[in-house]
């Protein structure tokens, strides 16, 4: 999405074409980079140390969906871009059958395993992934 705002300050997101008040926006279980390297290091950590872990798929996510919308409005934020527009694009027809428009990661068994709860937000991950850009001039 960042590297696709042209000049007019725009972001183009697909819409969902069986959008109605049951089913709103695409929503996906955003999770900042930093946080899934530490889950994964915090579970090798743990495995080394206690051998009562449960062996089994733990999920890596926020257990939070969050719509395209409020990450396109976290980009415009980050980047103090005023007057910016988010188009709605149809979505491919080859991909609506199988686009999946909610993600949400069950983390009660990873949370009761690590104790974690607590996630960097949309608007701070963005903040550092923009400075990341800017440092390596992607953009």
């Amino acid at each position: 999405m960042i590297t696709n705002i042209g000049a007019d300050h725009e972001i183009s997101i697909y819409n969902n074409p069986n959008r109605s008040d049951e089913l709103p926006e695409a929503k996906r279980d955003f999770i900042y980079v930093d946080d899934v390297v530490d889950m994964i290091w915090t579970i090798i950590s743990r495995a080394r140390e206690e051998s009562q872990i449960e062996s089994g798929i733990y999920n890596i996510g926020t257990g939070n969906a969050r719509s395209f919308n409020e990450v396109a409005q976290a980009i415009f934020d980050a980047l103090k871009l005023e007057k910016t527009k988010i188009v709605y694009e149809d979505m491919p027809k080859a991909l609506r059958g199988v686009y999946q428009y909610h993600t949400q990661a069950n983390m009660k068994k990873t949370n009761s395993a690590f104790k974690r709860t607590r996630y960097t937000s949309i608007s701070i991950g963005v903040k550092k992934l923009v400075a990341h850009m800017k440092k390596t001039g992607e953009i």
